[in-house]
């Protein structure tokens, strides 16, 4: 930021510091218009790295000048930098580039950019087809949030001059490779922060005085070094460690401010479970006796409950005790995969060596992702021959990150799956800071491993200088790239030999924490009761593949080889890492359910699926062996805090975890707590976030029931997927036996992205204007595949179901044996009863119904049943299910089917894809890769989560023309409103029939409308957006509703709302509101339960507050996809509920720049006007 003649000019890196914290941002702000003298310390690496990255620059430049070697250089300009700081000096540069812009230049270098208060300087525009592309170079090899908004800001003062401007922005990494952005979505932010910081500028020059600590107007990060003065100096709830901003906003709604009235207060109604506040008071008192000076120590500390010390299992001379360096946001080239654990640190535990001192450090350092997966190889097998000497052994560490980063890296690389799973599930990590997190406190506003040496490191504590702390390290190995990639070796090998000492100290830590913590075990005179027999793995057993399956994925991604694959050989890949889908899909329940064992509650809260019953448990029918069962049951109440954004449900399997296990209970590696089997029979949710669910348990025949009530219930095991296991396995095989080539199959079409291959080498058939043209057009195609698949992507209101149906309709007729599948029996059972409408006979269809709802059609069941309903049939016959029915063998035998269709194909994976074609001889995918996403819980060494449709779109949002049909005609959506869709989810490609004009709504506009509702700590629930949506109901419920051109208005009724929430409990809050209000019918739930059901009016919550109240992250609040399927539901308009300051945030990944952009754009170009404006 800087002042000329008053006013405040600034650059897109402000735009990004205020983002990260606005009330730093407002401070600065203040300090420069009452004209305080701001110094900035030097940095002689920061200095050098500016050095680099000029020589890169000058050498693209040069590039860039030589031009396409067709003999005639391209015209040149530079700007030269302003001779002196004014205000018309800087606009008069800001005209000697429009004016060489407009000229016609090929490059300018250095155009100046100045409009009166932004500022900054691009390093290249070059002229191009399609108007001037900013181009800007950067060191770093991954992309950087604050450089797209830089090169934004640039590209909104071309658009700005009246220049015409490239979609697409560049950036050249130093390593040479380019990034390509589209500029329309990257825009919106940058003009969104540059609006919100323009207000704030605004507001300061107004302002008489400095801004104060917890003003209402900015918020404030809280961590930063001006946040950090002020926490001090206001003794801030934030002091307390483990104290949750949701849980300082309660406690400062009730009148606590400080740590000291949090100490010293009694009976604080502050809405929090009470033995969590108890816990924060008892911190914040520590804490609080600390500071008093007279302790005679720098560090409190009290062991609440040492019988967690007893737990640790006894020391082993092959301990090694283990840290992780890592980037999150470091990218190879155009990856979509981030992140890069740079290093794996050892420290040993010696035999004989004298306690006082720690053994040797081994380094296993990675500069790319080859070479992390060679160390993640070479890591493991050095624990492999450490535990082949010393078998006892275990590994610390601390804080979940390296057992996390493991399990990541194993899944990503497709290697060392199992061994890091039997390190795992054997107990042989152990997280010293759970084991501090469960006995200890200590009086330190935070529990990180630098906060607890003072108690152990004495005189080897380490000092501030150099690399102290993560992200030092983190900024540390930028700086080591950069310098790596410009050349300086010396300052390269220097920084990296820094990062290396930090990470050994971090080493050495751990290891001297376990022996102080076992020292304090010994004070208590806790004995060890470690047994690691009495542990249960066996149910994590199944999740492993066979070593012949291994063997064949390995030996296929080894033929594929690595780096840029052809089309065939990446279809050989993604064969190979098919083989592992659906254990990789099963590991990571496994692993969240043992981390539960040991873990604290508040450490895996975050996880969707679990309610921990911190307000009570009681039984509610006790043990008793009910009518027509032979084991004994009961039925406990649980009452408590449900996870953010679970979705739990009557008739779930779950587990009911103990924190004191009896027998018949299991019990996890390392002690720990204990679980057994429990259905879910009833939930009563809760709209203040604390819910009640019923659980009924059981004990086997021989055990004997007991008394103790579980602390909470959470998943239970995942479905067995053996079948699917093994026709992959199968499909996979006949890859590995035609290797170069690929076999004739329709999956391995899809995998190997080709055209449908059509007999004849025919083209696909034109779509004839007529009203059956896609259903003639997509018929004629299936009916020319050659052991192939065709692809028909259907957005919302196209009539994808209806031209399905009518589709295997025809088919049917002519004899044709058709499968439908779908992620869920839902979809299949809806595709069925279209089928029907559209004329197949019952008799000739078949699908087992979960439940008791009639149907016309026959439900074979076993597999002699559907012998007999195949063998019954004369002509042609559809039958339903999911992968567990068509990779049934006993019931469908692979190739039995003239043609099987997959729908909702946008949600279904490829691996399950793999699995179900081998049951036909052609695929019908029918779908929409931009509604709700395939859903996966694991990571995967070749993205065979993704889904099939989503893998051939290939991050274009159309289906290309080549791979089938894009059904480009809602019947659903007024033109307004499916404008507002199409824009969002299909380039603009998608269009309203035009009798969709003929509805209306009287006195409200047509389209999608923004209402903004201020509300602040709201996460899951917001009761003021609850109000909002009864507001919005009471304004047009009885309104004239005109259906279709000629019919008669009718007053809009409740059934003519859907209300969509993105959580559980928001549901339930709105349906309450609406209830007492009288408007209990209004369908009201979560946009997965709406996908495919549409009405006049859709209502959106978006729920939360800010960004930072999102419990499974912003990405899934402000995803595409999910937007796209919820405003599509209407007919008519899409009102949009939605806090200000939801969008005041910054991401860190050009992907979620994306979405905040698409938000952002659907926001602008909305109607909003006020309730109730008439047309």
């Amino acid at each position: 930021m800087f002042l000329l003649d008053s006013v405040v000019g600034f650059s897109a890196s402000d735009l990004t510091e205020a983002a990260s914290c606005e009330f730093a941002a407002a401070r600065k702000l203040d300090g420069l218009l009452r004209h305080d003298k701001h110094t900035t310390p030097t940095d002689k690496m920061m200095d050098r790295t500016a050095e680099l990255g000029l020589a890169h620059e000058k050498r693209v430049l040069a590039q860039l000048r030589e031009g396409d070697g067709g003999g005639v250089a391209p015209s040149f300009v530079e700007i030269e930098f302003p001779r002196v700081w004014t205000y018309d000096e800087l606009l008069s540069k800001h005209a000697q580039t429009v004016a060489a812009l407009n000229a016609g230049t090929d490059i300018v270098y250095q155009g100046t950019f100045f409009d009166g208060t932004f500022y900054g300087r691009a390093d290249f525009l070059v002229r191009l087809e399609d108007g001037y592309q900013v181009v800007d170079t950067k060191l770093a090899r991954s992309t950087k949030i604050p450089a797209l908004l830089q090169i934004a800001a640039y590209a909104d003062q071309l658009i700005k001059a009246g220049l015409s401007t490239s979609k697409q922005i560049r950036l050249i990494r130093g390593d040479g490779t380019s990034d390509f952005h589209d500029i329309a979505e990257i825009r919106a932010v940058y003009l969104d922060r540059r609006r919100r910081f323009e207000e704030m500028i605004a507001d300061r020059h107004l302002a008489t005085s400095e801004i104060e600590w917890n003003s209402a107007e900015y918020v404030a990060c809280g961590s930063c070094d001006i946040c950090a003065v002020e926490v001090l100096a206001h003794d801030d709830l934030r002091r307390v460690a483990k104290m949750t901003m949701a849980q300082r906003r309660k406690l400062m709604a009730c009148g606590i401010r400080t740590m000291h009235e949090l100490a010293s207060r009694q009976d604080i109604d502050a809405k929090i479970p009470e033995r969590t506040l108890k816990t924060l008071q008892a911190q914040a008192l520590l804490q609080c006796r600390n500071l008093t000076g007279d302790t005679g120590t720098d560090v409190l500390y009290d062991v609440f409950n040492p019988a967690v010390l007893a737990e640790l299992p006894p020391p082993d001379a092959g301990d090694i005790y283990f840290d992780f360096e890592g980037d999150p946001l470091w990218a190879e080239n155009d990856s979509p995969v981030w992140g890069l654990e740079y290093l794996f640190g050892v420290v040993e535990r010696i035999e004989g060596l004298p306690e006082a001192e720690v053994g040797e450090f081994k380094p296993f350092w990675a500069h790319t992702r080859a070479e992390e997966k060679r160390a993640l190889q070479d890591f493991l097998a050095y624990v492999e021959a450490r535990r082949a000497r010393y078998p006892n052994m275990h590994i610390y560490h601390y804080a979940p990150y390296e057992t996390t980063a493991l399990k990541r890296l194993s899944l990503r690389h497709g290697t060392g799956e199992d061994s890091v799973d039997n390190l795992l599930r054997q107990g042989v990590f152990v997280d010293l800071y759970g084991v501090v997190r469960s006995s200890l406190r200590v009086s330190q506003p935070s529990y990180s491993i630098k906060k607890l040496e003072p108690l152990y490191m004495g005189d080897e504590l380490r000092n501030e200088d150099g690399v102290t702390n993560a992200a030092d390290s983190i900024v540390g190995y930028h700086e080591y790239c950069e310098m790596r990639d410009g050349g300086d070796t010396v300052g390269a090998l220097t920084r990296l030999s820094e990062i290396g000492d930090y990470n050994f100290y971090d080493c050495k830590s751990t290891l001297k924490l376990h022996r102080w913590l076992l020292e304090r075990a010994a004070d208590a005179g806790i004995a060890s009761t470690f047994d690691p027999s009495k542990s249960d793995i066996s149910a994590i057993e199944a999740t492993s593949e066979t070593t012949e399956t291994t063997e064949l994925a390995e030996a296929l991604l080894s033929a594929a080889g690595e780096g840029k694959r052809s089309d065939i050989n990446q279809a050989i890949a993604m064969a190979g890492a098919a083989l592992g889908y659906h254990a990789r899909e099963d590991k990571p329940v496994w692993w969240a359910h043992y981390a539960r064992l040991i873990q604290p509650p508040d450490e895996w809260m975050d996880e969707r699926g679990s309610l921990v019953a911190d307000r009570g448990a009681e039984i509610h029918e006790d043990w008793n062996v009910p009518k027509g069962a032979r084991t004994q049951k009961r039925i406990v109440k649980l009452t408590g805090t449900r996870a953010p954004g679970s979705n739990l449900a009557v008739a779930d399997d779950m587990y009911a975890l103990y924190d004191n296990p009896v027998e018949p209970m299991k019990v996890g590696a390392n002690g720990g707590r204990g679980w057994i089997g429990a259905k879910i029979t009833q939930i009563e949710p809760g709209t203040d976030g604390i819910d009640v669910v019923y659980i009924q348990e059981s004990v086997g025949k021989d055990a004997d029931p007991f008394d103790t009530l579980p602390m909470a219930v959470t998943p239970g095991a995942p479905l067995p997927t053996t079948s699917q296991r093994a026709a992959i396995r199968a499909l996979a095989q006949q890859v590995s036996e035609v290797m170069p080539d690929l076999p004739a199959q329709p999956a391995i079409d899809i995998l190997a992205r080709r055209p449908p291959r059509l007999r004849g080498d025919a083209s696909l058939p034109a779509v004839a204007e007529s009203p059956d043209g896609y259903i003639t057009a997509i018929t004629d195609a299936v009916k020319l595949l050659d052991n192939s698949y065709l692809a028909v992507q259907g957005p919302p209101g196209t009539g994808k179901t209806y031209v399905g149906s009518r589709v295997i309709a025809t088919l049917v007729a002519q004899g044709w044996k058709i499968g439908v599948v779908a992620q869920s029996h839902a979809a299949v059972e809806n595709v069925l009863e279209a089928v029907v409408s559209a004329g197949v006979p019952a008799s000739q269809i078949a699908k087992k119904i979960k439940g008791t709802k009639p149907v016309p059609w026959q439900q074979p069941d076993k597999a002699p049943e559907w012998a007999k309903f195949i063998h019954l049939q004369q002509g042609g016959w559809v039958m339903g299910g999911t992968a567990w029915d068509l990779t049934s063998e006993k019931k469908i035998p692979p190739g039995t089917l003239d043609l099987l269709v997959i729908d909702e194909a946008g949600q279904y994976s490829l691996a399950n894809t793999l699995a179900v074609s081998r049951a036909t001889q052609r695929l019908l995918l029918l779908g929409d890769p931009a509604q709700l996403p395939q859903v996966s819980q694991g990571i995967h060494p070749e993205p065979v989560d993704l889904s099939a449709l989503g893998w051939l779109a290939d991050g274009q949002r159309v289906l290309p023309d080549r791979y089938g049909y894009f059904l480009e005609t809602s019947w659903r959506m007024h033109p307004a409103l499916c404008t507002s869709v199409s824009d969002l989810s299909y380039d603009g490609k998608l269009s309203s029939e035009h009798s969709a004009s003929d509805r209306k709504l009287e006195g409200v506009r047509p389209g999608v409308q923004i209402k903004s509702v201020l509300h602040e700590g709201n996460s899951v629930v917001s009761s003021e957006e609850a109000a909002k949506v009864l507001r919005q109901v009471q304004l047009l419920l009885g309104r004239d509703w005109t259906s279709a051109l000629g019919a008669p208005p009718r007053p809009l009724e409740e059934s003519d709302f859907l209300v969509v929430a993105p959580y559980n409990a928001q549901v339930a809050c709105i349906k309450k509101v609406l209830s007492e209000a009288k408007y209990p019918h209004i369908p009201v739930g979560t946009v997965d339960k709406f996908q495919g059901q549409e009405a006049p009016v859709v209502i959106v919550s978006m729920t939360a507050s800010a960004a930072d109240d999102v419990p499974r992250g912003i990405d899934f609040l402000l995803s595409r996809n999910r937007l796209n399927v919820a405003i599509s539901r209407g007919q008519w308009s899409a009102i949009i509920i939605a806090s200000p300051g939801l969008t005041d945030f910054l991401p860190t990944t050009p992907a979620g720049l994306g979405e905040l952009g698409a938000f952002l754009t659907l926001c602008r170009s909305a109607r909003g006007g006020t309730d109730g404006e008439a047309t």
